[in-house]
């Protein structure tokens, strides 16, 4: 508010000038909180379905091989 204000000499200048750049500071932070986030929870996304792609793949295993034992006792 300093800066402005030695500028243009006005009060009302200068706190116009902090208060539109405080504005435009949160909204660009708040942005990129905002997609940061949004990356992290697709890549949590991806991680999530490979974990159940893998358990359902364990699971299928185990019934094959659950089946053969069965198959075999017979």
């Amino acid at each position: 508010m300093g800066v402005i204000m030695i500028i243009t000499g006005s009060v009302l200048s200068a706190s116009n000038w902090a208060v539109g750049s405080f504005c435009m500071i949160s909204i660009g932070t708040w942005e990129y909180c905002r997609i940061k986030r949004q990356l992290q929870n697709d890549k949590l996304k991806i991680v999530v379905e490979q974990i159940n792609e893998l358990n359902r793949k364990k699971a299928q295993a185990k019934a094959t091989e659950k089946a053969k034992q069965v198959d075999t006792n017979i």
